[in-house]
């Protein structure tokens, strides 16, 4: 199989794959792997008809590596696909926003995962004025 890119959603990536290019026989399942960087291992087992997985419950601020693989319908497993990473981004929590005077506002917040660190933030905001 060819493995698409890893979308993330919080604490879950959503993996999905094309079928082999060359067909080793009936595709019978599809097993996903993954792997977080201290190397837990972690498996599952989908049908043939199968091209997407969503693995949740993952943690925040960790890295996963992803492969996935086939089993024809007599029992015969494929080579794994190439492997993809993601990262679990660390996520806020408690925003508070104060307004300071007329033209300041002061926000406030705190990190879900707290031995993660930010390289940045995105903020967008908007503005309505009244005459």
């Amino acid at each position: 199989p060819v493995l698409k890119d890893l979308l993330v959603n919080h604490t879950s990536l959503l993996v999905s794959w094309d079928h082999p290019r060359i067909e080793n026989g009936i595709i019978g399942h599809y097993q996903v792997f993954w792997e977080d960087t201290a190397g837990h291992p972690d498996d599952s087992q989908l049908d043939g008809t199968a091209n997407s997985y969503t693995i949740l419950g993952l943690s925040r601020c960790e890295t996963y590596t992803v492969t996935v693989r086939a089993e024809t319908s007599i029992g015969k497993w494929g080579n794994k696909s190439e492997e993809k990473q993601a990262s679990i981004p660390n996520e806020l929590s408690e925003v508070s926003c104060t307004l300071s005077n007329s033209q300041q506002v002061r926000l406030d917040w705190t990190l879900e995962g707290q031995g993660c660190s930010v390289s940045q933030y995105f903020l967008k905001w908007t503005t309505t004025v009244i005459w």
